[in-house]
Formats: C-alpha cells, structure tokens, sequence
C-alpha cells in the first residue's frame, strides 16, 4: 500500500479524520464512510469484507499496518502529536481507518433471504429498536456475534452501529453483521411474518408476557421458523404499538424491588437462551 508521510495535517486527504472528539454521530448521518480507532478493530476491519479507504497511524508502526492491507489502500504517517491534534483528542492507540459504508439494506430484503428463511437450523436475528447509546448497542453486537446471530436490525431512534464507539465496544465485531434497517416497524413486521413465517420474539416488562424460563421455542424438527429478538430502548421499551403486531411477548422476572436489566444485559440473556435452543429446541431452561 502507498506510505505516505503527512507533514500538514491540513492535508485534504485527511478530512474525514479531523475533529472526531466534537463529532455527533451516535445516531445514523448521511456519511458514507466511518472511522475506526485502535490497533484491534483495524485489523478486524482489514480481515473483513468492508472496504477500508485509507488508514492513519503514527510513526514507526507503519510498515507492521501496511501487510495487513492491501496495496491501493493509501496509509499517511504522522507523529503522535500530529494525531492527537488531528483527531482533537490524546489518541495513544496510533492507528485509525476510513471504512466505506456498504449499502442501506432494508429489513424487507431480510425477509425474503433464502439463506434466512429456509435453513436446516432455526436461524435468528436482533432487532435493535430507539437504543440511542452506542456504548448498549456496540455490546449487543458483540454479544450476538459471539453466539452466532449474524443479522442486526436497527430501527428508528437507534445509535449508528458503525459510529466510533459502537465499533469500539463491538470490539470490531460489528464487521462480522450483515446490517438492515426498519424504517416503519409497525408495517414491516406484520409483513414479514406473513411473507417468511418468521417468529418475532420481543422482550417487554409487561407482567402478563410470558416468562423467559416458560417460554417454548419448540424443536426444529417441528419449527423451522426463523426467529427476530426485538429489543427496545430501557425507558421506553418497545412500545404498545410494536408489541401488538408481534408473534411472541417475552420477559425476565424481575427480584428484590429491581426495575428492569441494563438493555444489553437483558439482550444477551435472552439471545443466550434462544441460540442455546436453535439446533435442539426445548424448553428453556429457569434463568432467574
């Protein structure tokens, strides 16, 4: 790959990294392209199928990032004070990327996915709806990644998952996601469930859903379905809209005068139990 030396971090080419500490974008924007920061999701975006545009990183580590790209992608060289006055922080990790975001998919292309729809295993995916922290929804990613849920799905009012910090807390796993967007839930749900017999599970603190230690996610001999976890926002929920259009209504019991479970401490909950059951299908075991 080019090495190229930057002597002005005026340099054009270096726009998209300038300023990142007062940037807001937690929530999705019109860019087409993200950033990633540290040496660890660099390189899960190296491995990945995304397309980097360029890399940054400081002076002396340029020849190790440079094998892990290839040869058009441009890297610029800086000293370590020049990324800290890039980036408008003190950046100690000394590597940063450009990533091109791959085209909005919408969540109908989901539904009719052959791979999706018609699987020998039951084949699930999270369905993020008005989470609006990074930091929740980078964990939700890595968590589902870890247990093989491939698919996500962000609904409206829902941080960016390619936003710096969402990327950060997915540990890079967020490259690993096949990503959809729902733009009117209310709609596309029901849809859905007609159009691919697909199991829509949403979690909810409604005391009349069923608990999560009773909930019956059925052999795969005998249903195939494939299976949508929605999660909704901690002080808001899902709403009773969302709700009324769904197949299932879930919860976890709650104990000693507590509320409710951080979103993503409840999403990897319920995203256990289900893969724990997507090649077998009982019961679910008591998780309280």
């Amino acid at each position: 790959m080019p090495i190229i030396q930057i002597h002005d971090i005026d340099d054009p080419r270096l726009a998209r990294y300038t300023d990142l500490q007062s940037e807001r974008r937690s929530i999705k924007t019109a860019d087409d392209t993200f950033i990633v920061e540290g040496g660890w999701c660099v390189q899960k975006l190296a491995q990945s199928n995304f397309r980097p545009r360029s890399v940054v990183v400081e002076e002396g580590r340029h020849e190790q990032v440079a094998a892990e790209f290839h040869d058009d992608v441009p890297l610029f060289v800086l000293s370590s004070d020049q990324i800290r006055q890039l980036v408008g922080f003190d950046f100690h990790r000394g590597i940063l990327a450009e990533g091109i975001r791959p085209p909005t998919q919408s969540v109908t292309q989901l539904a009719v996915d052959p791979a999706w729809s018609d699987s020998s295993r039951r084949e699930i995916s999270l369905a993020v709806f008005g989470v609006s922290l990074a930091d929740n929804l980078g964990s939700m990613i890595r968590t589902a990644t870890a247990l093989g849920i491939n698919r996500l799905v962000t609904g409206p009012r829902t941080a960016d998952p390619f936003s710096r910090r969402s990327i950060r807390v997915s540990m890079g796993t967020v490259f690993s996601q096949s990503i959809y967007q729902s733009n009117h839930p209310i709609d596309e749900i029901p849809t859905m469930i007609r159009r691919s017999n697909v199991r829509v599970v949403a979690t909810t603190l409604n005391p009349d859903a069923t608990p999560l230690d009773q909930f019956v996610f059925g052999t795969i001999e005998s249903d195939r379905r494939p299976m949508m976890l929605i999660v909704g926002s901690e002080p808001d929920g899902l709403g009773r809209e969302i709700e009324s259009v769904v197949t299932d209504l879930v919860t976890i019991p709650m104990h000693l005068d507590t509320d409710s479970l951080n979103v993503s401490v409840a999403a990897a909950i319920f995203m256990y139990e289900m893969t724990k059951h997507r090649d077998h299908g009982h019961i679910a075991a008591d998780c309280t």
